[in-house]
């Protein structure tokens, strides 16, 4: 963090300050147009196509983690080796994610 502080350059916070805009152009938009302007946005896409890659697996690795060990002593009992299980799925599910995106 300190590296960045030193070379913090103040001139590119020019690009981020938002303009002045005319309330009464805002109340005269629709929700349709509202909804075609964020739909038309390329930024929205990348949210959007980011949100999916990291929700996907982060809901496998809940559902892993939630459901396995119920699913574990269903079949083996109680005596079964959950570190086995625990350790050797994630990795699974990681060489499953890369070979389905690959192909």
């Amino acid at each position: 963090m300190i590296i960045f502080l030193c070379f913090y350059n103040q001139d590119k916070e020019k690009f981020f300050i938002e303009e002045k805009y005319d309330q009464a152009e805002i109340d005269k938009l629709t929700c349709m147009q509202i909804f075609s302007d964020l739909v038309s946005d390329y930024k929205f896409w990348r949210f959007f196509l980011f949100s999916f890659v990291i929700v996907g697996p982060k809901l496998v690795f809940a559902l892993l983690f939630f459901m396995l060990p119920k699913i574990i002593i269903q079949d083996y009992g109680e005596d079964a080796p959950f570190g086995i299980y625990v350790s050797v799925a994630p990795l699974l599910i990681i060489i499953f994610l890369f070979c389905v995106q690959t192909f």
